[in-house]
């Protein structure tokens, strides 16, 4: 049987991301007045990385995250 669509939890969900997304805009631009834009993408990445921590946990650890394709990942991000 085929999962069927929740519209109210797909809104939910994007209403949570773009208030996270503009949470994370106006504290960056607000912390560049007092610290450099590398310091400010170091502690954006710390505070990320603790915030997804949890997520990771519940979801079954990193070896849930396990990659099929290592190298294409790799590739991926050296793109980018």
């Amino acid at each position: 049987m085929a999962p069927t669509p929740s519209i109210p939890k797909a809104a939910f969900w994007m209403a949570l991301s773009i208030t996270s997304f503009l949470a994370m805009s106006v504290a960056g631009r607000a912390t560049t007045a007092e610290l450099n834009v590398f310091q400010v993408l170091e502690l954006r990445s710390v505070i990320g990385f603790f915030i997804l921590l949890p997520l990771v946990f519940a979801s079954g650890g990193f070896a849930a995250m396990r990659t099929q394709r290592p190298l294409a990942h790799l590739a991926r991000n050296v793109i980018h």
